[in-house]
C-alpha cells in the first residue's frame, strides 16, 4: 500500500487510513466487477439441460421483477400483464434474459458510456415491460415487450449489435454479454427477438416472442 500511497492523486494531505481504506474500496470495486463477468461468461457458456416446466409467467415476471425494482431507481419500473397464461419454459433463463434488457434499459438513462454519464443519472426515466398473448404466424405464443425513456440504440449493424462483447458502456462498466445471453436464451425457447425505437416512451424497444408450448 506504500506504493499506491504515493500516487494517491494529489490528495498531499491525505491520512494513512483514509488512504488504505479508499484503496480498499477500489479492490472490492474490482473484484465485484470481476465477479460479474464470471457470471457472465458461465452463463453464456453454460448448456442448460435442465426439463422444462409449465409455468405462470406472470408470477414468475411479478417476482423477478420485485426484486429488480431497486436495482432501477431512481427509475420508475412499471409492468402491464395482460392474458399471458402460461409457458413451458425454463423459467430461471425466462428472468434472466428479461432482466438483463430491464438493466440495460436502466443503464441506458442513466447515460452509463456516454456524455450525459455526468447528469442524467439524476433524471427519473420509466422503464415498461409489457406482456400478452400474441399470435405469431397463426401460433400462439407470449409477447414481452421492454420499452425505456433513454437515448435509443446505437445505430448500428444489428448483427453486430448481438454479438458476444459488443458494448457501448465505457470500460470497466459492461462485460457486452447480457443482450447476447439473452438472445441465446431466446433462440433456446424457438423465439423470436425484434427490437427498434419505442413509439411511447421514445428510447430503446425490446420485443421477444415465445411460443406457448
Amino acid at each position: 500500500l506504500g506504493a499506491l500511497a504515493d500516487n494517491g492523486q494529489g490528495k498531499e494531505s491525505e491520512s494513512p487510513l483514509s488512504k488504505i481504506l479508499r484503496y480498499s474500496d477500489f479492490i472490492r470495486s474490482g473484484a465485484a466487477n470481476i465477479a460479474d463477468i464470471h457470471r457472465s461468461f458461465a452463463h453464456y457458456s453454460r448448456s442448460d439441460t435442465n426439463m422444462r416446466v409449465d409455468i405462470d409467467l406472470q408470477t414468475t415476471l411479478e417476482e423477478a421483477m420485485t426484486i429488480l425494482t431497486s436495482r432501477v431507481q431512481p427509475h420508475i419500473l412499471k409492468t402491464y400483464f395482460e392474458q399471458c397464461g402460461r409457458i413451458t419454459c425454463r423459467p430461471s433463463e425466462i428472468c434472466q434474459a428479461v432482466t438483463n434488457l430491464v438493466s440495460n434499459a436502466a443503464d441506458a438513462i442513466n447515460g452509463i458510456g456516454t456524455d450525459e454519464s455526468t447528469h442524467a443519472s439524476a433524471r427519473h426515466g420509466e422503464i415498461h415491460l409489457w406482456v400478452h398473448s400474441a399470435l405469431r404466424d397463426e401460433r400462439e405464443g407470449i409477447l414481452i415487450v421492454v420499452e425505456d425513456s433513454g437515448p435509443g440504440l446505437p445505430e448500428v449493424d444489428e448483427d453486430e449489435f448481438l454479438r458476444p462483447f459488443f458494448t457501448t458502456k465505457e470500460r470497466g462498466k459492461g462485460t457486452g454479454l447480457g443482450l447476447a445471453i439473452t438472445h441465446r436464451i431466446i433462440r433456446r425457447h424457438r423465439g423470436t427477438l425484434e427490437f427498434g425505437r419505442s413509439k411511447k416512451l421514445g428510447g430503446a424497444e425490446f420485443r421477444i416472442w415465445f411460443p406457448s408450448t
